[in-house]
């Protein structure tokens, strides 16, 4: 859910659990205008979501932290199944960029890291 009409909401990025109007589903966040690599991740557990977004490369130490959050609602903790990755760029309420720029985002990679130990090999 995009906080549509609200002006004085600088924020350009946001963490968010589906369906996005739960309480404490979507917080919202400041990517540094002009940052130009930034990392994003989560961990997704049974009882958690962690999340994180970073400059630059990805450190572990996160000394190079944008923003976190932890979601511990765990009745609202979505199941695992058919999970898909999504990126989208959106333009708010279908406007173009006010500046009439071409707005570009790079996806350098991404790495999906199951969480345990992997099953042996048949």
């Amino acid at each position: 859910m995009w906080p549509l009409g609200n002006a004085s909401d600088t924020n350009n990025a946001q963490f968010v659990v589906q369906p996005s109007d739960g309480t404490n589903h979507l917080v919202r966040y400041l990517v540094p205008p002009g940052l130009a690599d930034s990392t994003h991740l989560f961990v997704w557990q049974t009882n958690r979501i962690d999340w994180q977004a970073q400059t630059n490369g990805f450190a572990a130490t996160a000394t190079n932290l944008i923003s976190s959050y932890a979601f511990t609602n765990t009745a609202d903790i979505p199941l695992t199944g058919d999970e898909n990755v999504r990126l989208n760029l959106w333009l708010v309420n279908g406007n173009p960029p006010s500046d009439n720029n071409e707005v570009e985002i790079v996806v350098k990679s991404f790495n999906f890291v199951p969480l345990g130990t992997p099953p042996s090999a048949v």
